[in-house]
């Protein structure tokens, strides 16, 4: 939980200061600690990184026969893992709303599953470029 406060004074102070930043680029590479259960990283900083080992991201799944879920999954380039969850519609609609310049941030439970997602979508964080 510290490291959700540490991240969202970062992300208040970083969007107060917008307007003395213009063109501002923030890379967020991924970050994953399983003794929290907290993971976080923005999609283009993983994509872009030199290592072939991290990402971070979260689908939506829909079946014929049954209500759809989301999933949200982190690698750091140490290869620890974090994932979870979810078919709870507030879950749903922040999965809904990743796009490739997309900070994501976070944390499950002991069975995996989603007890907070944070998704921010703004201009400071670096685009995914092509190999």
């Amino acid at each position: 939980m510290k490291t959700l406060q540490s991240v969202m004074g970062g992300l208040l102070a970083m969007g107060a200061a917008t307007a003395a930043w213009a063109g501002q680029r923030v890379t967020y590479l991924v970050g994953v600690d399983t003794s929290a259960r907290e993971a976080y990283g923005a999609i283009g900083a993983a994509h872009n990184s030199d290592d072939p080992i991290q990402f971070i991201g979260c689908s939506v799944y829909t079946f014929a026969n049954g209500a759809p879920f989301m999933y949200c999954g982190a690698r750091n380039e140490s290869g620890s893992i974090g994932a979870c969850q979810s078919s709870d519609p507030i879950f749903l609609d922040a999965a809904r709303n990743v796009k490739e310049s997309s900070y994501i941030y976070f944390t499950w439970d002991d069975l995996g599953k989603c007890t907070y997602v944070l998704v921010n979508n703004s201009s400071y964080y670096v685009p995914k470029v092509a190999p």
